[in-house]
Formats: C-alpha cells, structure tokens, sequence
C-alpha cells in the first residue's frame, strides 16, 4: 500500500538536499527532479496543503530524522522533514488543490448568502421606522 502524506509546514521542505551528495537515493533521476531548481522551471513551489505519494524515505544522518520524498501532482519529487508532514489514509482522496478550489469557492457562496439575507433583514427594519 502507498504511503500518502499531507504537507503541514512548508518552512520544513528540504530544497536543496538534492545537491548534497552524502545522502544515498534510491533513485538517481528522484534526486535530480527533487529540488527548488526544478521546480522553478514550472514556476512551482511546495505549499501547506499540498499532498502526495512518498516515493522515497531515507535517514538524514547529518540531522538525524527521516527524509520522505513526496511525488506531487503527478510531476513534482519534493523532499521533506517528517516535523512538516502528516501521514493520511490512502483511501481519503485527498486532492489539496481541488479540495481547496472547492472550499473556497464554497466558502465565497457562503458568504454571498449570507451577504443578501444580511441586506434584506437591514431593508425590512429601515422600512419599519
């Protein structure tokens, strides 16, 4: 089963770690791909919120805790400390980036609502007095 995390804290993403070559990838390709200077390529940065597969975990021995490679969007490889993830369940279907179009676009009708029935009850007691 797929390990899936949820990005909690984007100040613990690991940017540059790709560089140092005192840490063994599993995958040479990963390492290349898992790094701010391919990201920049897309204009894409890591964000709190986002959410991907881990395709990698390795122990960050100048450090000393767990790094977890994160496969986002289907085309991002982004290394994180495990104090910046939280594990979720593979079955929750979380999609950062469609769940939060569709929160804020609710939250947005929401507030529209409450906007007009806000004016109306104003309109029915100025029309009192």
């Amino acid at each position: 089963m797929k390990k899936t995390a949820v990005i909690l804290d984007k100040g613990e993403c690991l940017s540059t770690i790709h560089t140092d070559q005192r840490f063994k990838w599993k995958d040479e390709t990963v390492r290349k791909l898992a790094g701010k200077s391919e990201w920049l390529k897309h204009d894409f940065y890591p964000a709190n919120g986002m959410s991907g597969v881990i395709v990698q975990e390795f122990f960050n021995t100048l450090w000393g805790f767990n790094v977890y490679v994160l496969f986002i969007d289907n085309k991002f490889y982004v290394p994180m400390s495990e104090k910046g993830i939280k594990f979720v369940d593979d079955n929750s279907n979380h999609d950062s980036s469609i769940n939060k179009k569709r929160d804020v676009s609710d939250s947005t009708k929401q507030l529209h609502e409450k906007e007009g029935i806000f004016r109306r009850i104003i309109n029915i007691i100025n029309k009192k007095d």
